[in-house]
């Protein structure tokens, strides 16, 4: 009874016309059956799969033009998107990769017997081109296995999923690799024209060199790879399209739970455009660490914001390649030990040409000599600071917003690790005679070199978190004028801290030279002009920041920078949003509300002095970047970065000439309009959204005259 009930509902079913109604806000039960919605919906007159057959034989062009789809294809998976819309949309590739298929992963099926005299065209498909596939997705799980084992939150950027396959588990990248060069001898020997030869052969050749660089890394693998796209590119032949060998559908066949994706569409310059870039990029990394960079922490580290700052932004693959060359084994490119990176990073801010931070302490073996025992509370230090100093590098490859979002929780992390520090100073002190030395007006100073590197890195995390607020937008213009003063206070606090080191370094530096270790000295002369380049570009940002502050501060007061509803956004709920990532490190260190507006209207001031005091902090700032222009790559740790070092400072210059300008022009336009009084300007000026900044970091405000 009941098996006759059901026959006759499946003939009712089948009979009747199904037709999904929704109105018009349709919710997720009201999606099932729409085709723009349901990937797993089946169209009348349509198929559940694809029938082109994978096994058919091809002419050389269309295997060609097949292959050159493939490289597209695997073009849009490195620009982030899913694999069901690029490569998974090829049926060979869906064959190769099918539960159904095993090793060796044939295209045939099965129960096909594989004729030993294929002719050409038959091979082409089932070997070569099948080898080819098979390049292709180890090449793809090349990719994932790098992005997933090392960029954080790669899902912002790149999809990873595989939607339940697997990328042929049983066959290892070496085995392609000879299919791939087994298929290359094999067009060698073979009767097609000599063009079509070259044709097929490049094709293969750039495969094969494409996972000899995935899987080693080299730097010559990956010029050879950007080399044979070039040459790939010049080849003018007409190829034979056959778009049937790829399809949708295969979508209903990956997730029906999901609204099927939209097919994007490249053409072969822009793919072949995303693979230079991607080659240009993982050169540029293996370049940035190369054995002169990767020596000195403050080299690398800027060559690492330079990689983070490369135009167009390096892709997913490149900055996960950033990655793996800073952190994997313990090594930077398997060759500096991260430990011997930091150490020498505590050594160059603060502990150069002392004992302390000599590596000939850390070789020590007897117990009872006191520079094992300081060597070991110094390492015991480090230890916990290691994972932190690690995470910096890491930080600084990830997109620009989620780098700005770490650096914030950076902070946290900083201040937990100066209770380490104030405890590590103290046992040394303990331990060893303190370092003491007296300034100009007579005071005596104790040298806490744990807790003074702390505190400079903490500053420049600082700095770094408020200027990438500013290039990623993030603050209203009417919060211009107070994040500036924070700027400022950042600065000036860093500032100190380098000034604190190069106090004791100098005198250091006296005491080694009286006793003749030059080594020592020589070690710490160096450090001093190091230190001196990083005090000059901190009193750039400095006088830089007070000047914007001012001018934001006299255009927010005239009413030419409107103040936003307080109805909705309390200054209150303003403060704690944007102070949130200093006052969660440190609620002590920064002002309150109350002092932040205080030290805002004792800054007030008139149009005259804002056109005399910018122009003179402008001044200075020329003259600190003139200085820095002198500094060789040596001096201040710009080895490998040049180009991006004198860019900057080129900067930073249009940044104060900007800054003079706008000044001037408030200026000339009261006096054109004969206005006295600056409460006037909101009358006669008007922001002006600008195109383009003249520096990332720095937002310097562009005025107009009204009209009218």
């Amino acid at each position: 009874m009941r098996s006759l009930r059901c026959s006759r509902l499946l003939a009712l079913s089948r009979s009747v016309r199904i037709e999904l109604k929704r109105d018009e806000v349709a919710q997720i039960r009201q999606q099932i059956m729409d085709p723009k919605m349901d990937s797993g919906s089946v169209p009348l007159g349509d198929s559940l799969e694809a029938d082109f057959d994978v096994s058919k034989s091809l002419s050389a062009s269309e295997v060609m033009w097949i292959m050159d789809e493939l490289i597209k294809l695997e073009a849009m998976f490195l620009l982030g998107y899913p694999l069901s819309q690029n490569v998974f949309t090829s049926l060979h590739v869906f064959r190769l990769i099918s539960p159904t298929n095993s090793y060796p992963y044939n295209l045939q099926q099965p129960h096909t017997k594989n004729d030993l005299k294929q002719d050409e065209r038959t091979h082409l498909v089932l070997n070569i081109l099948r080898a080819y596939c098979i390049g292709l997705i180890k090449s793809v799980q090349l990719m994932l296995r790098l992005i997933q084992s090392h960029v954080s939150f790669e899902e912002e950027d790149t999809v990873t999923y595989l939607f339940g396959l697997e990328l042929l588990p049983r066959l290892e990248v070496k085995e392609a690799v000879m299919l791939v060069a087994d298929s290359i001898n094999w067009i060698d020997e073979s009767s097609f024209e000599e063009s079509t030869k070259n044709a097929l052969r490049a094709r293969l050749l750039l495969r094969q060199e494409t996972l000899f660089a995935l899987e080693e890394g080299s730097l010559a693998g990956w010029q050879t790879v950007r080399l044979l796209m070039n040459q790939l590119d010049d080849i003018e032949q007409k190829l034979q399209p056959v778009s049937a060998a790829f399809s949708d559908k295969v979508q209903r066949q990956l997730a029906t739970s999901t609204p099927p994706r939209i097919l994007p569409t490249m053409s072969w310059k822009e793919s072949r455009a995303v693979w230079l870039h991607m080659c240009e990029d993982v050169i540029a990394a293996l370049e940035l660490t190369s054995v002169w960079v990767r020596q000195n922490p403050h080299s690398l580290q800027r060559a690492t914001w330079t990689f983070a700052y490369r135009s167009p932004s390096p892709n997913t693959y490149a900055r996960a390649k950033m990655q793996d060359i800073l952190t994997t084994e313990d090594r930077v490119a398997n060759d500096v030990p991260q430990f011997d990176l930091l150490l020498a990073d505590i050594r160059d801010l603060v502990l150069a040409g002392d004992p302390l931070g000599d590596l000939s302490s850390f070789q020590v073996e007897d117990t009872a000599d006191i520079r094992y025992q300081a060597s070991r509370i110094i390492e015991g230090f480090m230890s916990r600071a290691f994972n932190d100093y690690l995470n910096y590098y890491r930080i600084l490859c990830l997109n620009r917003c989620r780098t700005r979002r770490r650096l914030t929780q950076f902070l946290s992390a900083l201040a937990d690790l100066e209770c380490d520090a104030i405890e590590a100073d103290s046992r040394l002190t303990q331990l060893i005679t303190p370092r003491q030395t007296t300034d100009s007006l007579g005071e005596v100073h104790q040298l806490q070199p744990m807790s003074l590197w702390v505190t400079i890195f903490r500053n420049r995390i600082a700095q770094y978190v408020i200027q990438l607020g500013f290039e990623t937008d993030l603050y209203l213009p009417d919060e211009l004028s107070t994040i500036y003063m924070v700027l400022t206070e950042v600065a000036e606090e860093a500032v100190r801290g380098i000034s604190r080191s190069e106090m004791f370094m100098r005198d250091r530096l006296e005491r080694l030279q009286g006793s003749g270790n030059n080594d020592a000295a020589d070690e710490c002369e160096v450090a001093l002009i190091h230190l001196e380049s990083v005090r000059d570009q901190l009193e750039i940002v400095s006088g830089l920041a007070t000047c914007l502050a001012d001018l934001y501060i006299l255009l927010e007061e005239t009413g030419v920078i409107g103040t936003a509803n307080q109805d909705y956004t309390p200054a209150s709920l303003r403060y704690e949003a944007r102070m949130k990532p200093f006052l969660r490190a440190e609620p002590h260190r920064w002002p309150s509300l109350a002092d932040m507006q205080k030290a805002k209207d004792s800054k007030k001031l008139n149009l005259s002095q804002i056109c005399e005091t910018i122009p003179n902090f402008v001044k200075k700032a020329k003259t600190l970047l003139s200085k820095l222009k002198m500094y060789t790559p040596v001096q201040a740790r710009y080895i490998g970065t040049e180009t991006s070092w004198q860019k900057d400072i080129k900067q930073l210059e249009t940044v104060c000439v900007a800054t003079t300008v706008v000044a001037s022009q408030l200026n000339s336009i009261c006096k054109k309009r004969g206005v006295l009084d600056a409460s006037y300007l909101g009358d006669i000026v008007e922001l002006v959204v600008p195109c383009k900044r003249f520096h990332d970091w720095w937002t310097v405000p562009q005025l107009r005259e009204k009209t009218g």
